[in-house]
């Protein structure tokens, strides 16, 4: 971790963690999506 990437995290905490979550729905939705098409 360089200490550039450390500094901001305090303002982008927030843009963080809702694209952690929307990466995370994401995700799940595509795998879903794939099993879907599978069946």
């Amino acid at each position: 971790m360089n200490k550039i990437d450390m500094v901001p995290v305090r303002q982008n905490s927030k843009v963080q963690s809702l694209l952690y979550q929307y990466g995370t729905v994401a995700l799940l939705v595509t795998i879903v999506f794939r099993f879907t098409e599978f069946e």
